[in-house]
């Protein structure tokens, strides 16, 4: 699938049933790497939709689906997603080696961003000494996490990562919510707009910059 505007990444209904593991295309830092590991992921992710509808397709809940040429790839189609999935293995074995921690400090940044706008106390990304990135370094002395006690590291991750976090962070809010969660592309829009709409006390500058964020749209494949 090819993305005509670099700011908008779309999802299809089956993409977003595999969960954590479009973390692994959006913890790429690099723009480049990140589209071709998203791209791998689409494969994979059709290769799930196509096994799981050739193992249920004639339950009369899924007459429906017979018509949409995703569920039913071509001996071609078979060799690009053959290729995706090998791509995508190379992609995890990065993740997990290099980018995961980061990520999650990412993550654990936007948190506390989410909650500082949600209590209306528009806490500072680099003050002193209650901002975000002190609170961020402070938790990783007191629990030992390597990569996130320096400023400069936070800054760096947070650099490479704010423009997509909206999205990881509605779907690990929604993870733990003890109430049924929201729909999950509205509610990452929503952190999207409060992250880019919101600024720091005594401060014009958004915590994120709109230009720079990054809008995930469903589509449909049926």
């Amino acid at each position: 699938m090819t993305i005509s505007n670099p700011n908008v990444i779309e999802l299809n209904q089956y993409e977003l049933l595999l969960g954590d593991l479009i973390y692994v295309p959006l913890a790429e830092p690099d723009p480049v790497l990140r589209a071709k590991t998203l791209e791998a992921f689409r494969q994979v992710a059709r290769q799930y939709s196509a096994d799981g509808y050739r193992s249920t397709k004639d339950h009369p809940a899924h007459q429906h689906l017979r018509a949409s040429a995703y569920l039913t790839p071509t001996e071609d189609d078979y060799q690009d997603i053959a290729d995706g999935n090998g791509e995508f293995t190379e992609a995890v074995g990065r993740f997990r080696q290099q980018h995961q921690r980061r990520f999650n400090v990412a993550i654990n940044i936007a948190e506390r961003l989410f909650l500082t706008t949600h209590d209306n106390e528009f806490r500072g990304l680099y003050s002193t000494p209650n901002g975000i990135f002190s609170q961020v370094s402070e938790m990783a002395r007191e629990n030992g996490i390597r990569g996130a006690q320096d400023k400069d590291t936070l800054r760096g991750i947070w650099n490479d990562y704010r423009g997509i976090i909206h999205l990881p962070l509605a779907m690990e809010l929604s993870k733990h919510s003890k109430e049924d969660p929201p729909p999950l592309l509205p509610f990452a829009r929503s952190l999207q707009q409060a992250f880019s709409q919101n600024c720091p006390r005594n401060s014009s500058k958004p915590y994120v910059p709109a230009h720079e964020q990054i809008s995930f749209v469903e589509i449909s494949m049926l």
